[in-house]
């Protein structure tokens, strides 16, 4: 369990400080300076390690801030993964593809299941009691070691959904400067890269969305997979 919870933490160090230091990039495409700003104005020593420090903790705390408001509207308006990780079960979903593997996890479900004392019947898996499976497979294949490849999954759906809110929020700050610089009479020489850069960001959220949903599947099949075979192991090396 340590080690799985190191990974956590590495995983989600990282896509804080990518997430945030995409957004700062991003903001100096559109014609803002943070880091000028940073560098220029706040009296800070002039020491690149701290600088660098310095620079790596506001990446940081940005992703932090782009990953609270990413959980907000996943939570909120997306529901992307609660959808999938809520259907997996049903007969027709959009996740397991493959009917055989599909009879597999719903027979694996309805295993523990009845250990629990839940009820299912003809294959009608409510929505807790899909996610309430998934939680235990997660969980499973933690306790057993085996989440080494689900994690960079993980770290990878994770990113990727951070992408898609860094990426929009861009977008809409450039809309914003763009449409003052069309206010202020500025000629579109002096808006092209601002104009292109958020037509940039656009496309990149879009692309980041779709990515962020074939993540979560992959995501999800991947802890199902691992959890079957794991299982299917320590049902042969326990005592009968």
């Amino acid at each position: 369990m340590d080690g799985a919870f190191e990974k956590f933490s590495v995983y989600d160090f990282f896509n804080l400080i990518i997430s945030g230091g995409a957004f700062i990039g991003g903001l100096h495409l559109i014609g803002f300076t943070p880091l000028s700003f940073l560098v220029n104005d706040i009296k800070i020593p002039d020491n690149e390690i701290i600088r660098l420090s310095l620079i790596l903790l506001i990446c940081y705390i940005i992703g932090f801030e782009l990953q609270g408001l990413g959980s907000w509207i996943e939570l909120n308006k997306l529901k992307v993964q609660s959808t999938m990780t809520g259907t997996f079960l049903l007969d027709r979903n959009d996740v397991i593809k493959n009917d055989e593997k599909l009879k597999v996890y719903q027979n694996k479900a309805k295993e523990l299941f009845k250990t629990k004392n839940i009820k299912v019947e003809n294959n009608k898996f409510t929505k807790e009691q899909c996610e309430y499976f998934f939680a235990y497979c997660s969980y499973f294949v933690q306790v057993k070691g085996q989440s080494k490849k689900t994690e960079k999954m993980r770290g990878l759906k994770g990113l990727s959904s951070l992408w898609v809110v860094c990426f929009a929020l861009l977008f809409l700050i450039g809309v914003t400067k763009n449409a003052f610089l069309l206010i202020g009479g500025v000629n579109f020489g002096e808006m092209m890269l601002p104009f292109f850069s958020t037509v940039a960001f656009l496309v990149l959220s879009i692309t980041s969305y779709y990515r962020m949903k074939t993540n979560i599947k992959y995501w999800i099949r991947m802890i199902l997979g691992t959890y079957e075979v794991s299982s299917d192991l320590s049902n042969v090396s326990s005592p009968q």
